[in-house]
Order: C-alpha cells, then sequence, then structure tokens
C-alpha cells in the first residue's frame, strides 16, 4: 500500500466494481487476495516484531497522506484514534464524481488492514468507525 491520495479512489472504483457486477462474496474474496498476495511484503516486515511496529508503519502512511491521528500504546497493545482520515477526505472532496465514497468503503479497508496484519500474526481491530473519516485501529497480540 502506498500513500499516493489518487489510490484512494481507484481503489473504490474498483471495490464498487466488483460488488456491483460480482456481489460482495466476490468482493469480500478480491479483499483478501489483495491482503495475502500484493500486500504479502507488508506482512512479512511485521511478523514477529511487536504490535508497536505494526502502528508506527501505518502511522508513517497515515502522516505522508495528511491525516490527523493520535497513537498510543494502552495495555500492551497499540492504538490509532484517526481523528481525519485522509483518504476519506480526499474521495469527498474529489470533483471525479467516481471517487465518492461508498458506505462499504470503511468496510474493505477493515477487512484488507485485518487481514494484512492477520497474515503477520498480529489482531487489528478496527472499530468505531463512522463511516466520515473517523475510526480506532488497535494492534495486539496474543503472547505464546
Amino acid at each position: 500500500m502506498s500513500a499516493v491520495k489518487e489510490w484512494f479512489g481507484v481503489y473504490n472504483i474498483i471495490f464498487k466494481h466488483v460488488r456491483e457486477t460480482y456481489g460482495m462474496k466476490e468482493l469480500d474474496q478480491y479483499i483478501k487476495y489483495i491482503a495475502d498476495e500484493a500486500n504479502s511484503d507488508i506482512s512479512e516486515q511485521m511478523r514477529g516484531k511487536p504490535v508497536r511496529v505494526s502502528a508506527e508503519w501505518f502511522a508513517g502512511n497515515f502522516t505522508k497522506d495528511g491525516a490527523d491521528f493520535d497513537l498510543s500504546e494502552p495495555d500492551g497493545k497499540a492504538e490509532i484514534a484517526m481523528r481525519h482520515c485522509a483518504a476519506y477526505d480526499y474521495m469527498e472532496h474529489s470533483t471525479n464524481p467516481y471517487d465518492k465514497p461508498d458506505d462499504y468503503y470503511c468496510d474493505c479497508c477493515k477487512k484488507l488492514n485485518e487481514q494484512i496484519c492477520a497474515n503477520a500474526g498480529i489482531t487489528l481491530d478496527i472499530a468505531d468507525a463512522d463511516k466520515k473519516g473517523k475510526c480506532r485501529w488497535t494492534f495486539s497480540k496474543e503472547d505464546k
């Protein structure tokens, strides 16, 4: 995943096309494929490392994109409290009508990034999404 704002609209168009043409089940399979194959290098970078490393990787991209968030480490976890999602804001204010985010865009983000982390042995829970640019990412890992 790259920190390039124009990609947000591209993802949105692809997700919408797959969903409308093939249905949600196929979209979910496509998102899993993107996480498992196209983003396997990201999972590999995070594997075996403290959850802070994963949170910092995402925070780095969020910073490049111009997001507004807090990064903290409560109770052995890492958390990103997103106040202003740059992806959502870009699409909301884009002059390209195809960029306009649908309600499922945040769900796709959640599924994709949770799977990327799962592939690294990290649990990511993206919650409290208002589907307008605010959400909370909590990274955790079971000690074995």
